[in-house]
């Protein structure tokens, strides 16, 4: 079986990830596997390069391209028995060539906010439904809420949990140390961290207003807190420039896009998410599998996987909500350190990558 996944772009984010970790799955396994952006190639390119990863790009810019319609096809027909497309304008591009050459077309959709008031796009989602053969959502909300809205395609509607590499993601002390000393941070300082696309969906404003509150009011641990921003974007200079007019860049850190994130969440003591839109993300279970307590704003599917037990789910977007959460965890180490372990447990028993995988290759062997 030839699988090909079709991208956005070879830039990191969370369906990126997913899809690199597919494929290097699905080659272990001895399928032959290759990942396709319709448009710019990005720093996904390395880690697919490094496992083996036939990848390209098409550079289309956005909208729907006949072009890259055309391109995709011929990809298709000279190397995939099934094409998975993940989001919407890849799934467009896609049908044509799989409903031509009759290719197993699996689509894979992250969260429905960016739809809720897109009823032209669920329109289109309903007319091209017959050309899929399964549709794959990343939890049960978000496939229950593509049911109601296509109830013709319901029965092909299943919801596979993103899984992570837990062996990969785990406690280290030796990275721990290893990008301490890279970053400055001394070992026994506090650290918030998240890992990130800084673009404005990600709000993480929020987290840094947060932050800046809680170094403010003088919630102090031991050393000063630090918060570690891992990732790039168009606001990083924003963000520095937030950091800055709040008084606390000297205690940020924006190392940019970084290739092993799993070194880089070892460095951290508790894990935060502000996003105004998500589904379940990924990062924020690799950050639990590392034994990671998290704080997350309640949006998309995040409550699945957080709660109580794991961390703290806040129920507003106020940066001083947000302070006192981080505080509470930072200040009771006991408590921060029974989540951290409860964290990892339930990425363990629930969301492992082989369950993940399995559910995929089910779907597309399914007649």
């Amino acid at each position: 079986m030839r699988i090909l996944q079709v991208l956005d772009s070879l830039n990191v984010g969370g369906s990126e990830s997913l899809a690199a970790t597919l494929a290097e799955r699905f080659s272990a396994r001895g399928y032959a596997s290759r990942i396709c952006a319709l448009g710019s190639d990005g720093a996904l390119r390395q880690r697919l390069d490094d496992k083996g990863i036939p990848a390209m790009h098409f550079d289309a810019s956005s909208g729907i391209r006949p072009g890259a319609m055309f391109r995709l096809g011929r990809l298709m027909h000279y190397g995939a028995d099934v094409v998975v497309t993940h989001h919407f304008r890849q799934l467009v591009h896609a049908v044509p060539g799989a409903f031509v050459l009759r290719k197993k077309l699996i689509h894979v959709e992250h969260d429905y906010h960016s739809y809720e008031d897109r009823p032209d796009v669920m329109r289109r989602f309903e007319q091209i439904a017959p050309a899929v053969h399964s549709f794959i959502f990343v939890s049960d909300e978000i496939r229950d809420w593509f049911a109601r809205r296509m109830p013709k395609a319901a029965d092909r509607c299943i919801s596979v949990p993103n899984g992570v590499d837990t062996i990969r993601f785990r406690p280290n002390q030796r990275n721990r140390e290893d990008v301490r000393e890279l970053l400055g941070i001394a070992p026994e300082a506090r650290v918030i961290g998240t890992c990130a696309r800084m673009e404005p969906v990600k709000d993480l404003n929020l987290l840094i207003e947060g932050f800046a509150e809680l170094v403010g009011n003088g919630k102090e641990v031991g050393h000063p807190p630090n918060l570690v921003l891992l990732g790039d974007g168009s606001r990083r200079e924003a963000l520095q420039s937030r950091a800055e007019e709040l008084g606390v860049l000297d205690r940020c850190r924006f190392p940019g896009m970084v290739q092993d994130v799993h070194r880089w969440l070892n460095a951290l003591d508790v894990y935060a998410i502000t996003s105004r839109d998500e589904g379940l993300p990924l990062s924020v279970m690799e950050a639990m599998s590392t034994e990671l307590p998290v704080v997350s704003v309640n949006v998309g599917s995040i409550r699945d996987v957080v709660d109580e037990q794991v961390g703290t789910m806040l129920e507003g977007r106020s940066p001083s909500e947000l302070a006192g959460a981080l505080e509470a965890l930072l200040r009771n180490e006991m408590d921060r350190k029974k989540k951290a372990v409860a964290a990892r447990a339930r990425i363990m028993r629930g969301h492992s990558v082989e369950a993940m995988v399995e559910a995929y290759l089910d779907a597309f062997h399914e007649e």
